[in-house]
């Protein structure tokens, strides 16, 4: 009975080296083994891509929206402060496309009045929502942009933006 059972284990053991034989010398189905291995760095190459892609697209929203706010905070000559921030936060909120992406969102309006006239600050902090979550190296990030308006004391010249001084306008955190 013994010699049964360790007959029928080599007989085993033979067949499965036939199988893995056959299987190593045998060569059909390669690029299918190479399209599954290429599969997955090729997605994380194509989603960052897109993750990118769109992040150019909210930061170009975000900068709209707040030149907008910027020019609308000096839209009106005798206007109180308090309302140039509520008319500015109001066209930034109405200018702002994709805020689907935008977790949390923080503002500011400065302002600061020079010899040339009355200059407005408008900044703009949104943290973002990744795309495809944890499967692009940016996970969650912090959009920057500012943008200054100013209305001289020329009433002639209509406002206009300018650029802010010492900012790094958009940049990703």
């Amino acid at each position: 009975m013994a010699d049964a059972v360790v007959s029928g284990v080599m007989a085993g053991i033979n067949f499965a080296r036939r199988v893995l034989d056959r299987f190593r010398r045998d060569e059909r189905g390669n690029v299918a083994v190479l399209t599954a291995l290429m599969a997955v760095p090729l997605a994380g190459i194509i989603f960052t891509a897109i993750e990118f892609a769109d992040d150019i697209s909210v930061r170009s929203d975000l900068q709209h929206a707040a030149d907008e706010a910027a020019l609308a905070a000096l839209a009106k000559p005798r206007q109180r402060w308090r309302d140039r921030q509520k008319v500015a936060r109001s066209l930034f909120l109405a200018n702002l496309d994709r805020d689907d992406r935008i977790e949390r969102l923080r503002w500011r309006l400065r302002r600061r009045i020079t010899p040339r006239g009355l200059t407005v600050t408008y900044q703009a902090k949104a943290k973002m929502v990744p795309l495809f979550g944890g499967l692009t190296p940016f996970g969650k990030r912090t959009m920057q942009i500012e943008s200054a308006a100013i209305r001289y004391k020329d009433k002639s010249l209509p406002p206009r933006l300018i650029s802010p001084k010492n900012t790094a306008t958009g940049t990703l955190n």
